[in-house]
């Protein structure tokens, strides 16, 4: 709640319509949408298609995907520290800062963090990583995703199980 982020996302049917202003239902095609925004009347400039997906394509709600980190942190191994959105919630992460810390040499301390991050525009899998860069915009995210170890979970039918796997 505290970062904006206690919003759900649905698939919708996507269609087209042709110059005769018929339309046509795309096949295995779905629009994925923040349900906050939606009202009955669809508007592009208020409710942005966050991505274009297949039927096979599961979404991970925001409120599930950080569930991941309470187990965390109830055990006294993480804090929650920062957490986000890009764009018009694409893409979303959570971070939690460890308990312990590195060093590098003599004074250099570099603290260590758990990134969570997952996309609603269907572009990337949902990502783990630990990273030493604390994530607070696109341009440190880009970085936190670009090193260090990774565990990757496709947003299929088996999305919750293989997250509960990672958590163990």
């Amino acid at each position: 709640r505290a970062a904006h982020l206690d919003w759900r996302v649905s698939k919708k049917p996507l269609y087209v319509i042709d110059e005769s202003n018929r339309e046509f239902l795309v096949p295995d095609r779905y629009a994925v949408v923040r349900e906050d925004l939606m009202d009955g009347y669809f508007d592009p400039r208020r409710q942005p298609v966050l991505g274009v997906v297949s039927g096979a394509y599961t979404p991970l709600q925001n409120a599930k995907a950080f569930e991941f980190f309470d187990a965390i942190v109830g055990q006294d191994a993480a804090i929650y520290h920062t957490a986000g959105a890009l764009g018009n919630g694409e893409r979303v992460w959570i971070l939690a800062k460890l308990p312990s810390n590195m060093r590098v040499v003599g004074d250099d301390i570099v603290d260590k963090y758990l990134l969570l991050v997952n996309s609603h525009d269907g572009s990337t899998s949902v990502q783990l990583r630990f990273t030493p860069i604390r994530v607070v915009c696109q341009n440190t995210l880009m970085l936190a995703l670009q090193a260090g170890p990774r565990l990757r979970v496709p947003h299929t039918r088996d999305l919750l199980r293989r997250l509960q796997d990672a958590q163990r």
